[in-house]
């Protein structure tokens, strides 16, 4: 029961992983609308067919042997980062517009990391759940199945 002059926070659910996102929004703790859809493709692309040759060699500082230069930024990595650059960018927007409060986030740890560091500082605080799911694995009713148990 909402008292009168008390306004029932607008809630959206976050639920993404490096090929796919959706945003929904909730009413009380039930999913109520689809309010954004995205797709990353390469996300979906092997990373041997991204890349045009192996990664070079380097040698030890003293000349002694070679060895295979490690790529730490490889392009899937690159392609996720901008994927979630993008849904945060959404996020601020839409924050910038008021239409929503409140952030639930459901995605896989290795994405929940990455999300975190793109999401701007001032979406931050709104986030009131992190979920540590993959979404693309989960139904609708087992998210809301979770959501109520909190």
């Amino acid at each position: 029961m909402v008292k009168k002059g008390l306004v029932k926070p607008k809630r959206w659910v976050v639920a993404c992983d490096s090929t796919d996102a959706r945003i929904y929004s909730l009413n009380g703790w039930q999913f109520h609308d689809l309010v954004w859809e995205s797709t990353n493709s390469s996300g979906r692309v092997p990373e041997r067919k991204l890349t045009s040759d192996r990664p070079g060699f380097t040698s030890t500082p003293l000349g002694y042997g070679q060895h295979w230069v490690d790529q730490k930024n490889t392009h899937k990595n690159e392609a996720r980062s901008r994927f979630l650059r993008k849904v945060s960018d959404f996020l601020l927007r839409s924050k910038n517009k008021g239409q929503y409060d409140r952030l639930v986030i459901c995605a896989p740890p290795l994405v929940l990391g990455v999300l975190r560091k793109e999401l701007d500082p001032t979406i931050r605080p709104l986030v009131d759940l992190e979920l540590p799911k993959d979404p693309g694995r989960s139904s609708i009713e087992d998210l809301t199945h979770v959501l109520r148990k909190i």
